[in-house]
């Protein structure tokens, strides 16, 4: 079930991507600070991106086996 669910929503998240945009973003670092009271557990996650933004000049400037790649 776990992998049917990754597959649509590899498919879902194909259909609502925006073409046009030529953004890339990475996750840099995840840290998850987690505290237990009793019953209760306190849990804070931060996640730090980087995201490169580039001009449509530059990608169509990209050799076309570089442009292949990355789509």
């Amino acid at each position: 079930m776990r992998s049917l669910g990754e597959f649509f929503g590899h498919i879902v998240r194909g259909v609502r991507t925006n073409p046009e945009d030529t953004s890339e973003v990475r996750e840099i670092r995840r840290h998850v600070e987690e505290e237990t009271h009793g019953d209760v557990v306190m849990r804070r996650t931060t996640v730090e991106e980087i995201e490169i933004r580039k001009t449509r000049d530059e990608h169509e400037a990209a050799p076309a086996s570089k442009r292949d790649e990355q789509h």
